[in-house]
Parts: structure tokens; C-alpha cells; sequence
């Protein structure tokens, strides 16, 4: 699949802006990770690319505070993603670790 690029911010109306705004300020970081494989699969484009593209937008119109809270919003998802990763790394090595101590324990057993 093709990248897909965005329209230039100039070409953005400020009410386009509001309305993404207020679709993507609320968003948990589960709420913005479940959007990323939607925004994957339609345009090739990770949630937090969109994310940034909205600030830059933002940024253009002067919109500071709107921005900021989009920044937050963007930091929490990353945060989110970091420690659902490593989550996810410490219960595969204790997997691995676990069947590692059951192959152990049936060779002694044999």
C-alpha cells in the first residue's frame, strides 16, 4: 500500500482543524491505539502521525491551547505504548521462562 500524503496545513480550514480537535482530544490511549489500525489500514498512517499533523495545523491558526492538549494527549498514547510493551515483553519472558522450567523439571523426572 501506497503512502498516503497530507494536503498541505495552508489548506486546512480552521473548521476542519475543530473538528478533528474534538474528535481526537478526548481519546483514551486504548481509544487512539484501536484508531491506529483503522488509520493503518485506510490511508497507511499511524494515529500519531495524524496526531502531529493536527498540532502542526493547529500550530498554523495560532490554536496554542488546543495544541497543547493535543501534546498531552499524544504523550499519554506514547507512555500507554511504552508500558504496554514492555507489559508485553515481561509476560513473553516469563512464558519463555516458564516452559524453559518445564522442560527442566520433566528431564529430571525421565
Amino acid at each position: 500500500m501506497e503512502k498516503t500524503e497530507f494536503i498541505p496545513i495552508t489548506d486546512v480550514s480552521e473548521d476542519v482543524f475543530e473538528k478533528a480537535y474534538e474528535s481526537l482530544v478526548h481519546l483514551t490511549p486504548l481509544e487512539l491505539y484501536m484508531s491506529n489500525d483503522e488509520v493503518l489500514f485506510k490511508y497507511n498512517l499511524t494515529i500519531l502521525s495524524f496526531l502531529e499533523y493536527i498540532i502542526q495545523i493547529g500550530v498554523h491558526y495560532e490554536r496554542f491551547e488546543e495544541c497543547r492538549k493535543l501534546t498531552t494527549t499524544k504523550d499519554k498514547y506514547l507512555t500507554w505504548i511504552k508500558i504496554n510493551k514492555e507489559t508485553a515483553l515481561s509476560i513473553f519472558n516469563l512464558v519463555e521462562n516458564l516452559k524453559e522450567h518445564n522442560k527442566e523439571r520433566k528431564r529430571h523426572e525421565d
